[in-house]
């Protein structure tokens, strides 16, 4: 069956629209052509349109870009057939910023279904969202969603177990919006849900594994205090005679007292991390614990121990 959608997909008529951008018309793609759709496979009438690309700048990328909406199209007509859906409508759009190019496939059936690619322009190459925001990427996208989901248990009435860096997104403008299909999130909401984070509002920042020093036998990471929390528009100010440490801006106030595994968040009780505050090289060093629970930071470590944090 296989095979045969394969070369239905072959014999649609391509129509040569450039196709404009959405939002952006200053942006106007000659490579993607719009692809008519009007066919019936085994039980299925099959109508509307799908992108192609032509005379893309890379031939391989250009490949590469038309095999993915030919298998995102056999899976979804796959499905179609195996759930006995009559009819499935498809349609597209495009949008863009930048270097950064979002294809959206929507198909219509039993349910209201969204495919995406992404891929930069630039580059001849796919991006995952952590291309987009950084390598702490999901976890941000993550704790967003969690966060919204459960002031309405009620709405939300599905567990959220987080996505990956796979999941289906877009770019549109300064914002990365993550989709759900119909039922995907919740079997309480029809239509596809959305959820939007907005791409300059994620700080980053990278520690070298040479600015921070791991204990023993613990491998524990201890991490200088202010060169982090700088770069997060934290004060840092430094209390002599009780030999503590306090960072602060708008939202909160955490302080630190050295050599004592004593920390204090807002007016919440004081908590034990693994470590007290350590002073070496007259700098202040914690553990990396303390940026995630005392100034609600993200972290992830690279292939060469490099530490990547981030705020949003």
């Amino acid at each position: 069956m296989k095979k045969f959608i394969g070369m239905i997909f072959l014999l649609f008529m391509i129509i040569k629209i450039p196709v404009l951008a959405q939002k952006y018309s200053n942006y106007n793609f000659d490579f993607i052509t719009l692809q008519e759709i009007n066919t019936r496979i085994e039980n299925v009438k099959v109508t509307g349109s799908l992108p192609h690309i032509d005379k893309f700048k890379s031939k391989t990328f250009e490949n590469q870009l038309n095999q993915k909406i030919n298998l995102i199209y056999e899976k979804k007509i796959a499905e179609a057939i195996s759930k006995n859906v009559k009819s499935l409508k498809i349609n597209y759009k495009i949008k863009a910023e930048k270097n950064i190019i979002s294809i959206l496939l929507n198909f219509l059936g039993n349910k209201n279904d969204l495919e995406t690619i992404n891929f930069n322009l630039r580059t001849c190459s796919f991006v995952s969202i952590s291309d987009i925001i950084g390598p702490n990427g999901t976890q941000i996208v993550n704790k967003i969603i969690h966060d919204e989901t459960i002031k309405t248990p009620e709405k939300y009435n599905l567990n959220f177990s987080g996505i990956d860096n796979d999941h289906n997104f877009f770019v549109d403008g300064d914002n990365l919006v993550i989709p759900f299909n119909e039922y995907e999130l919740s079997s309480a909401i029809k239509g596809i849900q959305t959820f939007t984070i907005k791409i300059s509002g994620v700080k980053n920042k990278i520690i070298n594994a040479k600015n921070y020093y791991t204990t023993k036998p613990y491998d524990l990471k201890m991490i200088p205090l202010r060169n982090v929390c700088e770069a997060f528009d934290f004060e840092v100010v430094w209390h002599e005679p009780s030999a503590s440490v306090k960072i602060f801006n708008d939202k909160l106030t955490a302080t630190a007292l050295v050599n004592r595994n004593n920390y204090v968040k807002n007016n919440e009780a004081p908590q034990t991390l693994e470590s007290a505050p350590q002073i070496k090289n007259n700098q202040t060093y914690v553990p990396i614990s303390f940026f995630v629970k005392y100034a609600n930071l993200f972290y992830s470590i690279s292939d060469d121990n490099n530490l990547i944090f981030s705020q949003y």
